[in-house]
């Protein structure tokens, strides 16, 4: 009798499993129909993501309108006014992207504007013996970085907007503290982007400060080795974003909460070559006051307890 029973459920098991890799064929063929509409619709002139028309093409194709029936649970409801759930979207944008040839890291320039053409090489920071390091690693593949050194974390910030030079260098994070949310602040108030980070450790047991090379501009990697991806964003569904993340590729390294009046967070999130393009487009489209903040790879410091001079040259 108990073997009866064991070969009716599985039975029954695998035939759920043969609907459900049904259903999912189904559904990855219609949402790669929608992308082939989509595609129609994405203009030559303007990037796709900046064009209202496309927007709206991309909100009539996604969003449903729930029935106006009382008998249906409220949460029911919601869910079907969403439309499209988060990762069917990111399918759908992945597939968008594949078939405009817009995909991968150098795929994605195209969402973050124009880079900086500029051949300044001087660097700005607060001179001590963590930062002198950072420096050292930050500058070691650059032809001929030079320094000025600021007063204050705020001037070395404001030597990258004026224009006097082109990097900053700020700390991070530490061991001792965690997140140092006031220099995240002068990252914003300043509009700077990450485009490199490196960990200077004082020796095994005195920690260590994560600290960041900004500039202006997103510098988009010319190597295929491990990169993240930072950006801030308001939003009441965190979860609904980090799925479309996942279907993606994207990896979250971190996420952090920013005080305000509204849900605000700032994340980090391992780059998947061929998916990146793809959650680019869900960001612009579903979240287009979101702010990238870096798109950078880490240098490596070693491990030394004295830094000294770094030995630049001075402007």
């Amino acid at each position: 009798m108990a073997s009866e029973k064991q070969n009716i459920l599985t039975a029954n098991l695998a035939r759920m499993d043969r609907a459900r890799t049904g259903a999912l064929e189904k559904q990855l063929a219609h949402l790669g129909e929608l992308a082939d509409l989509l595609c129609d619709e994405a203009g030559e002139e303007e990037i796709f993501f900046r064009d209202e028309s496309f927007a709206a093409k991309y909100r009539a194709l996604t969003e449903r309108t729930a029935p106006d029936v009382a008998a249906v649970n409220r949460k029911r409801i919601a869910s079907l006014e969403k439309g499209l759930s988060a990762m069917e979207k990111g399918v759908l944008l992945c597939r968008l992207c594949d078939t405009l040839g817009i995909r991968g890291l150098r795929g994605a320039g195209t969402f973050f504007g124009e880079p900086s053409a500029e051949e300044n090489e001087t660097v700005s920071y607060l001179r001590s013996s963590y930062a002198d390091t950072a420096y050292r690693v930050f500058t070691e593949d650059m032809v001929d970085p030079k320094v000025l050194y600021g007063h204050e974390f705020a001037e070395a910030c404001e030597n990258v907007y004026c224009g006097r030079c082109a990097y900053a260098i700020l700390p991070l994070e530490n061991s001792t503290d965690g997140r140092l949310a006031g220099f995240r602040g002068l990252i914003m108030k300043y509009g700077l982007k990450i485009v490199s980070v490196c960990r200077v450790q004082a020796s095994e047991d005195e920690g260590s400060t994560l600290f960041a090379l900004l500039k202006r501009t997103i510098d988009i990697p010319a190597d295929g080795g491990e990169h993240c991806f930072e950006f801030r964003v308001e939003t009441e569904d965190l979860f609904y974003l980090l799925a479309a993340a996942e279907v993606c590729g994207m990896q979250t390294v971190s996420v952090s909460s920013v005080s305000g009046s509204t849900p605000c967070y700032d994340l980090v999130m391992r780059v998947a070559e061929e998916g990146f393009c793809g959650f680019l487009s869900f960001l612009h489209l579903e979240h287009p006051d979101f702010v990238p903040t870096g798109l950078f790879g880490e240098k490596h410091s070693g491990k030394e307890r004295y830094h000294g001079a770094n030995g630049s040259k001075r402007v």
